[in-house]
């Protein structure tokens, strides 16, 4: 197992993706490299939370496929999120959204 790991690192770390794709025989299974976080993101800058959510934008898009796709999986992601959290995320991201209201 030890080798196997070495050899899946060693393919990870040398090509431009952040996956390789393994054939066999019907789906192709892709090995996706998810690295374990050294703090919590509470506790890194800007700069480095920028990185991660990047990380996590190409992951999403290998997941689903596409870019186009993705997105519509953070569509799904977040209409999975309860009203009161997603005002939540709003409020702490600094996000203010005005709904007008409607006229009978």
């Amino acid at each position: 197992m030890q080798l196997v790991s070495k050899v899946v690192h060693q393919l990870l770390s040398t090509t431009k993706e952040n996956y390789i794709q393994i054939p066999t025989g019907g789906t192709p299974l892709k090995l996706v490299r998810v690295t374990a976080p050294r703090a919590p993101l509470s506790e890194l800058s800007v700069r480095k939370r920028k990185c991660h959510v990047h990380k996590l934008q190409k992951t999403r898009t290998i997941l689903s496929g596409s870019s186009e796709d993705a997105d519509l999986m953070l569509e799904d992601e977040l209409r999975a999120l309860s009203t009161e959290k997603k005002e939540q995320l709003l409020h702490d991201a600094g996000i203010t959204v005005n709904i007008p209201p409607m006229h009978p």
